[in-house]
């Protein structure tokens, strides 16, 4: 499956103008904000490239029983698991959680440099790129955010969302 992916977004990457931003939405590629641009789909493929390299053979973990547990200062926490020469994270940000406040003293940089590939479970988050394009994530949507951001929870529900890309030291104490 990995290497199928990897080719899809070998040819997306392909058939982008330079400057073109690309999103998905209701399972078809469109322009959006908070898009993919042709250099961050080359790093996902990077992703996908190093996940294919290192995987040995078949492995399975449950979050329930993670390899490591990474508390946010306040506000939530991201249960980690690492398999398939890759790192997971499912990660819970309960209402009130702002990137800038819970993980920016643990980063130590102004916004998240961390790129994510995600599945939202439950709740909603907002996300705002540096440049100030911004999106707001819901259950059941898949996202790609490229480093460079700061995202908050929205609403009285907490936001739950897997995340396959970027969490080998998001949110760790050094």
């Amino acid at each position: 499956m990995a290497a199928g992916v990897g080719h899809a977004v070998d040819d997306i990457h392909r058939a982008l103008p330079d400057d073109a931003s690309l999103a998905v939405d209701g399972g078809t590629p469109s322009r959006r904000s908070c898009g993919t641009t042709r250099s961050q789909l080359h790093l996902l493929q990077g992703f996908f490239d190093e996940w294919r390299h290192h995987m040995a053979g078949l492995e399975v973990k449950n979050f329930g029983t993670p390899d490591e547990t990474r508390p946010f200062r306040d506000k939530g926490q991201a249960e980690i698991v690492n398999l398939g020469g890759g790192t997971a994270g499912l990660a819970t940000f309960e209402p009130g959680w702002r990137w800038s406040e819970h993980v920016k003293p643990i980063a130590g940089t102004e916004s998240c440099q961390a790129p994510h590939l995600a599945y939202v479970v439950s709740g909603r988050m907002k996300i705002v790129m540096d440049d100030g394009t911004e999106s707001e994530v819901a259950p059941g949507d898949a996202a790609v955010i490229p480093p460079g951001h700061d995202a908050w929870t929205v609403g009285d529900e907490a936001c739950v969302m897997v995340d396959f890309a970027g969490m080998e030291s998001y949110a760790k104490e050094v």
